[in-house]
This record gives structure tokens, sequence and C-alpha cells, in this order.
């Protein structure tokens, strides 16, 4: 016996529905739409239509096509088969309905095997859509520790230079932001054209502004910082060429008294060196 059968349609129930006020089948939960379906397709037919088994499908021109089969007749039917479908559809239906669209074993009358096989495609979906979100997921917390390692770095690196300008005071709990603040600010209440030190605090200041200037989203090593009344020099070394060129735009000009070099990058094997330097114009 083949699996996939058709019944002559003189053994079927038909009928088209004006089906235009129910409106559009919904996407999810239709078997609330299927009962108003079956209420129309009740009034023609000489049975109650809960002794019907009805298939419906919808035309191209709005109509909707109501197959059924008693119930009981259905069952001897579906026997040992897949698919059951008409023959082909009445002529009052007209020539466009495709009888794929009817096979009776729908619902309750679907063989156990299609519905397995239905189970089976849910279920590799599903895996399928758990494992791409357990790849977005893994992706999202690499790029997340990427990110950490690389703002730990740079935390690293404006320590490193803090730790060089500022003087050791085991004393103080500030941290070195704010003591370069507080220092910045010393600096400039006791800033006098009669201080011995004035050179010395003119290089403090300058190399206050270069740090204050200095980019938190750039990643760079410091190797070297020098300090003296008449120049300042900082070599740090930054992963790439565009890191190394974001950090040299980013360091403000300095103060006046003070003239900013041409930066030199120079590549190395571990990424690109920076050169910055100030050098203090001769007073006139």
């Amino acid at each position: 016996m083949s699996e996939h059968r058709t019944i002559p349609t003189e053994r079927l129930f038909w009928a088209v529905l004006e089906s235009k006020p129910l409106g559009p089948r919904p996407l999810v939960g239709g078997r609330r739409y299927g009962e108003r379906l079956g209420y129309l397709f009740e009034e023609s037919l000489p049975v109650p239509i809960d002794e019907i088994h009805a298939v419906y499908a919808e035309t191209e021109d709005g109509r909707t096509i109501a197959c059924g089969m008693e119930r009981e007749m259905l069952r001897t039917e579906a026997h040992g088969c897949l698919t059951l479908t008409p023959e082909t559809p009445p002529e009052f239906v007209g020539p466009n309905v495709e009888v794929a669209n009817l096979n009776l074993l729908q619902g309750e009358f679907e063989p156990e095997r299609v519905r397995a096989a239905r189970s089976n495609v849910v279920l590799a979906a599903g895996l399928l859509l758990a494992l791409g979100l357990l790849a977005g997921g893994l992706g999202m917390v690499r790029r997340t520790a990427h990110w950490a390692a690389e703002q730990r770095a740079t935390d690293g690196s404006i320590a490193q230079v803090y730790r060089a300008v500022l003087p050791p005071d085991p004393e103080t709990k500030l941290p070195p932001a704010l003591r370069l603040t507080t220092e910045l600010r010393r600096l400039r209440q006791t800033e006098s054209p009669d201080s011995i030190d004035l050179g010395a605090r003119d290089a403090s200041l300058a190399m206050a502004g270069m740090l204050a200037s200095w980019p938190g989203e750039v990643h760079a090593r410091t190797d070297t910082l020098t300090a003296s009344p008449t120049s300042l020099a900082v070599t740090v070394v930054a992963p790439d060429a565009e890191s190394a060129e974001a950090l040299i735009a980013a360091i403000a000009p300095p103060p006046d008294g003070w003239r900013k070099t041409q930066p030199a990058m120079t590549n190395r094997t571990d990424g690109v060196e920076v050169r910055l330097s100030f050098t203090r114009e001769e007073q006139r």
C-alpha cells in the first residue's frame, strides 16, 4: 500500500467559504480561526461539524476551500499512509487549487512518523540556535576580555608615568591623578620670578600638561622619561602606527615658554616607538 494516497472527490464534503470577514489567518494560535471556519463549513454539511474532520486551503483570489470527511471513515482510510489528498478538486471549486494543500492527515490524524520527523526538525533548529547563541556569547566574552586587558595595560602605562614624575610619598593616600593635580596647583600658587628653582617648576608644569592630555584609550608602554629645567622627553612603545599617531595627536600644546619638537616614530619588533619632547625657549 502506498504511503501517499489519494481519495475520490465524491467521497469528500466540499464548500467555498467567504472567510474575508474573519480577517487574515494568524501565523500562530490558529485553532480558534479553524473553529470559526468550521462553523461556516457546517452550514453546507448534512451532518454536524463535530463528525467531520475538515482541512482548509486559501486560494490566490482570497477564497477559502473547505474539504472534509467523516471521522470514522477517515480512520479506516488513513491506516498505513502518510498523506491522504483528494484526487482532483470539484468543478465548482475551480482548477487553481493545490490538492497537496488539502492533505486530510493533519491535526489529530497526523501520522506518528510525520509528527516525530517534525519534532526532530524543531529540535535540530533549536540546537542550531543554541549553538549560534553560545558562539556569539563566547565571542563577546573574548572581546570583553581583550578590551579589559587593553585597559589594564593602559592603566599600567599611565601609572608608570605617574611614578616617574611624582616623588615617592608613603604617607599620602591620594591617588596619583589627584596628587598630580595638587602638585600642579601648589606650583602655580608658589610660582615667582624670584624663585631659584623657576626652571624646575616650569618643567613640572610642562610635564603636568603633557600627562593631563595623555589619552587613556591608547595603549602604550613607557620606556623612558626624562625632565630637566630646559627639556622634557618621553619615549613610549605603541602597539601599532595608528595608536602611535593617536597618542601624538592627543598631546596638548606645551605652556608658554616651551616648544613642542617634531615627534619621532620608529618601527620596532614589539611595536612603534614614539619620542615626544618639549624644549624650553630661550628668554629674550
